[in-house]
């Protein structure tokens, strides 16, 4: 089994993060639990059977772009899995805020830290992940045998 994809959905943003007052405006916004606006998505998530929403840790609480992305998609959402990256703490509580803001339990989650990438052991997560992915999918798709009993009169 495979997971296939054909469409990727950057969250974009209308304002721009880089020098001292975006880093700064990133930090109000993740301690403020903000939902800044956004640039409207290209893709309708309602389309796919899953979606996998990628996510970084920013100062332990879920980047305020995706806030703001999971809040406006939530009645199109399908079944959801979540990855996170951090730099070395925060990501379950991320995992916590994105499944509190989906209104979904994920079919697969992971935390990746950037050490792990360092040292490349993310791959095997992420195959583990993948795994996970497509053994919950099956599990929640497949058909349900119902047994009945014949009453003999």
């Amino acid at each position: 089994d495979m997971i296939c994809c054909d469409a990727v959905e950057t969250v974009g943003e209308l304002t721009n993060r880089s020098g001292v007052l975006g880093y700064a405006r990133s930090l109000w916004e993740s301690l403020t639990s903000s939902a800044p606006i956004i640039e409207p998505p290209q893709n309708d998530p309602s389309r796919y059977d899953v979606v996998i929403v990628a996510s970084p840790v920013w100062i332990s609480r879920l980047a305020s772009p995706m806030r703001t992305y999971l809040l406006k998609m939530q009645d199109k959402l399908p079944r959801l899995a979540f990855l996170v990256t951090e730099g070395g703490s925060g990501g379950n509580r991320v995992l916590l805020q994105m499944r509190e803001l989906s209104r979904k339990s994920p079919l697969s989650e992971a935390v990746i830290t950037e050490d792990e990438i360092r040292k490349g052991v993310h791959i095997q997560k992420i195959k583990k992940f993948v795994e996970r992915l497509n053994a919950e999918y099956e599990r929640a798709v497949a058909p349900v045998a119902i047994a009945s009993r014949k009453v003999v009169s």
